[in-house]
C-alpha cells in the first residue's frame, strides 16, 4: 500500500466511514484523522488492515495481534472510544473486507480467512486449505456482481467462493485458479473490481490479470 506524509509521519489508508472520517495505519499503530485535526492513535499495535462495517463499527486487523473492534463517536472533530473488543489474540490479519450482505471477510497469514457476523462476533468460520484453499496466506479480498468472493492468496493463486444459495446461503464451494488458468503468477497481491465489474489481480511477478466474461487475461 501507498504510504503518505501527514504531520512529519508516513501513514497508509486503511479505510473511511460515511462521515469522512479517515482511518490511517503505521507500523506504530492505528491512527483516525478527523477534519483538519492531528491523527490521533487508538490501537498501539501495528495495524495492517481495516473496514467499518454496516453499524458504524470499526474492525481493524493487527499484524500479529488479532482483531480488534471498536466502538466510537465523532464530534466537533474530537474521538471518543466508547467500547473496545479483542478477538483472536495471536492472529496474524493481512486483508480485510465486508460483503454485500455485511459478513466481514478477514484473511491472515496462516490460517486462511475468517468469516465473521458482524452482529455476533462469536459467530463466524474458517475457510483454510483444509476446506479447499491452495494457500492459507490471503493478501486481498473483493466481491463480484454475483456475490461470489475472490481472494487473492500468496502461492495459492486466486481462489473463487460460491455459494449454493443467494445471501451466502447453503454450501460453499472453492474453485482455485493458477498460471494454468491463465493468472500471471502464483503469488496474487491485490484484488480489485472496478465500476464495470471487472475484476482485476495483482501478482508478483506475473504483471496484472483481468478477469472479464469469464476469461483470465494477463499482461
Amino acid at each position: 500500500k501507498n504510504t503518505y506524509p501527514l504531520d512529519g509521519n508516513y501513514y497508509s489508508l486503511a479505510t473511511a466511514d460515511n462521515k469522512k472520517n479517515f482511518f490511517l495505519f503505521s507500523t506504530t499503530g492505528l491512527f483516525i484523522k478527523t477534519g483538519k485535526r492531528t491523527p490521533v492513535k487508538i490501537l498501539e499495535h501495528r495495524t495492517q488492515c481495516a473496514v467499518v462495517d454496516k453499524n458504524g463499527f470499526l474492525w481493524a486487523g493487527t499484524w500479529q495481534d488479532g482483531l480488534y473492534r471498536f466502538r466510537y463517536t465523532v464530534q466537533s472533530d474530537s474521538v471518543y472510544i466508547q467500547s473496545t473488543e479483542h478477538y483472536f489474540p495471536g492472529e496474524k490479519f493481512r486483508s480485510m473486507f465486508m460483503d454485500s450482505q455485511g459478513n466481514i471477510w478477514a484473511g491472515t497469514r496462516q490460517h486462511g480467512v475468517y468469516i465473521i457476523n458482524p452482529g455476533n462476533p462469536g459467530e463466524y468460520s474458517v475457510l483454510s486449505q483444509s476446506k479447499g484453499l491452495l494457500s492459507d496466506f490471503v493478501k486481498q479480498i473483493a466481491e463480484d456482481k454475483e456475490g461470489n468472493i475472490w481472494m487473492a492468496t500468496l502461492g495459492g493463486g486466486v481462489s473463487k467462493i460460491s455459494f449454493s444459495e443467494k445471501n451466502y446461503k447453503g454450501s460453499m464451494q472453492v474453485k482455485n485458479y493458477g498460471e494454468e488458468d491463465g493468472i500471471g503468477s502464483i503469488y496474487a497481491y491485490y484484488a480489485f473490481r472496478d465500476s464495470r465489474n471487472t475484476l482485476w489481480f495483482g501478482t508478483d511477478g506475473g504483471g496484472i490479470t483481468r478477469y472479464e466474461d469469464g476469461k483470465f487475461i494477463s499482461f
